[in-house]
This record gives structure tokens, C-alpha cells and sequence, in this order.
């Protein structure tokens, strides 16, 4: 199989004045010098308050402990003991809160 190596020069500086219209062909990685260069904006990111919002929230997650272990220590020093007691208005307030009635 014969590759003709004029084809597939032409072919790829085609397809290098695609991409990179600057470059003079026949000059490698040298840019044409033309008065009208091309400058390009910097990059710019908009972060919608929503997100702003959600990124907060995450934060604050993640810098609170896992489990706050003198709370779990001291349920379960009460729970073994049998001092813990359960406030029965409480618990039916927060039930009620909690339970769609309209159902």
C-alpha cells in the first residue's frame, strides 16, 4: 500500500490553518505577525445565589462532628443506669407536629 506523503502534508496544513489561523505554513510553531492579534477575555464563572445558598449549607455540614459523643455518652450512661426519662407530652407534641392529619 503506497501512502502519498504531498496528500496528507496538504491535508494536514488544512487542517492547521482550521485551528490555528496565525501560523504561516512552511514556519512550525511561529505565528504570523499581523496587526490585529487576537486577545482572548479571561475566563468568568457565574454562581447563581441558590448555589451560593447550597455551598453554605454543605460547608456547614461538613464542619459539624459526625456524632456529638458527650450527648450519646450521656444517654447511654442514663439508659444503663434507668434514670432516662421520657417527657410523654413532648414526645405526643412532636408526633402530632410530625404527622400529616390530613391524610
Amino acid at each position: 500500500m503506497r501512502i502519498d506523503n504531498g496528500a496528507a502534508q496538504q491535508a494536514y496544513a488544512a487542517y492547521r490553518s482550521a485551528v490555528d489561523p496565525g501560523r504561516v505554513a512552511g514556519q512550525g510553531n511561529e505565528r504570523a505577525n499581523t496587526t490585529s492579534a487576537r486577545v482572548q477575555p479571561p475566563d468568568h464563572a457565574d454562581i447563581s445565589p441558590e448555589a451560593r445558598r447550597h455551598a453554605q449549607a454543605l460547608d456547614a455540614v461538613r464542619a459539624t462532628p459526625e456524632t456529638r459523643t458527650q450527648l450519646v455518652t450521656s444517654l447511654q450512661n442514663q439508659v444503663q443506669s434507668g434514670t432516662y426519662k421520657i417527657d410523654d407530652h413532648a414526645l405526643a407534641q412532636a408526633i402530632v407536629q410530625h404527622t400529616d392529619l390530613r391524610a
